[in-house]
């Protein structure tokens, strides 16, 4: 199981360093049930020298979802080469960021289907000042995949109107994006931005 994402200071320490990523669970409700009590049965392996990691701690994270706050455990694992340790984030959650994926990942669809901020504010639940970090963040990461975007139309012309993505702007690529990952569900690819991503799907435009 590839991470989605793993940042690491670069060094020899015994630092907690920026979560790896991990799709480990369908979404929130299955992971509180399968993993509240025990943590996943998985091999995770060190982002700064590869190493094999093993059991260390945990610790709990309270994000926001449509039905309001849930407990949810982060468990940590520690590399026994390089002494580093790093939480592993089921990949409904990103570093940081106060709400799961699907929700930012609602809003943000909603935008590039035609909804202004505060529309889809509104429909998620979710204050419109938030919701426009995370549109101008979406717009941000757009700019920095464009490449990636063309590479995948060329191999998709038949199923993609590029001349009508370019028209549409902004809005145009990211509604793109949703429909690419839904055309490549279970694809790997990879690009310039840091980290590995194991499938192409909406819930992958945070990390991109």
């Amino acid at each position: 199981m590839q991470p989605l994402l793993a940042h690491t200071g670069g060094g020899e320490n015994t630092s907690t360093l920026m979560p790896i990523v991990m799709p480990i669970a369908d979404g929130v409700n299955s992971y509180i049930d399968d993993y509240s009590h025990s943590r996943p049965d998985i091999e995770v392996r060190c982002p700064n020298c590869n190493g094999k990691m093993g059991p260390w701690s945990c610790y709990h994270r309270h994000p926001r979802t449509r039905g309001g706050r849930r407990r949810v455990p982060i468990y940590r694992w520690r590399c026994a080469k390089c002494k580093e340790t790093h939480g592993v984030l089921p990949d409904f959650l990103a570093p940081y960021l106060h709400h799961v994926t699907e929700v930012r990942e609602s809003c943000i669809r909603s935008y590039s289907e035609g909804a202004t901020i505060e529309e889809a504010a509104e429909e998620a639940g979710v204050d419109a000042r938030t919701v426009s970090r995370w549109v101008a963040r979406a717009r941000r990461v757009l700019g920095g995949v464009v490449s990636l975007v063309s590479n995948l139309v060329a191999e998709l012309t038949t199923m993609v109107t590029w001349p009508k993505v370019k028209a549409e702007g902004t809005r145009g690529l990211m509604l793109l994006l949703f429909d690419l990952g839904d055309i490549l569900c279970g694809a790997t690819v990879t690009c310039g931005a840091p980290g590995a991503f194991p499938r192409v799907n909406s819930s992958n435009l945070y990390y991109l």
